[in-house]
């Protein structure tokens, strides 16, 4: 089983990023930039990432900044990996980063969310400080929904 929160994206065909490689480096993983994008109508910039360990990809994380209604529903900050990394210290250091690279960038907090019936995803959003806000039912016309999320559980965590 795979936990992920996918954002669409609109921008640039060249990935850009203001951070340094130093800055995506987390231990033994490193963050490689696959795709930049920047919305002019919002002003929401995105950037998703594979996650590689050892050479090899091991899942990928997205973030996003700024606030548009759809980051009401999937996040300032995406994941796809297999559920059981999410109760490893990696992925707490993996997270922890993301949240620098968020800081580095303006937000004060973040918005993570997940489908709601994954407990392991309760006990890990707890374990990097989030507070549980609420569950809420994905609109019919977001894009969550039409990737078949009807509900997600939305944790904020404070930068």
């Amino acid at each position: 089983m795979s936990i992920r929160c996918i954002t669409s994206f609109i921008g640039d065909a060249i990935p850009s990023s203001p951070w340094s490689q130093s800055d995506l480096e987390v231990n033994d993983m490193t963050l490689l930039l696959k795709f930049s994008g920047h919305d002019p109508a919002t002003g929401v910039q995105h950037f998703l990432f594979d996650v590689v360990r050892g050479g090899l990809r091991i899942g990928e994380c997205n973030l996003t900044l700024g606030q548009e209604r759809h980051v009401q529903y999937c996040g300032n900050i995406g994941s796809n990996f297999p559920a059981p990394f999410y109760g490893r210290p990696a992925a707490n250091e993996l997270f922890q980063q993301l949240f620098r690279l968020a800081r580095q960038a303006g937000l004060s907090h973040a918005l993570l969310t997940f489908p709601p019936e994954s407990r392991l995803i309760d006990e890990f959003c707890h374990s990097l400080g989030g507070t549980h806000m609420d569950t809420v039912s994905v609109p019919k016309d977001d894009e969550l929904s039409k990737q078949g999320a009807n509900w997600v559980k939305r944790y904020r965590v404070s930068l």
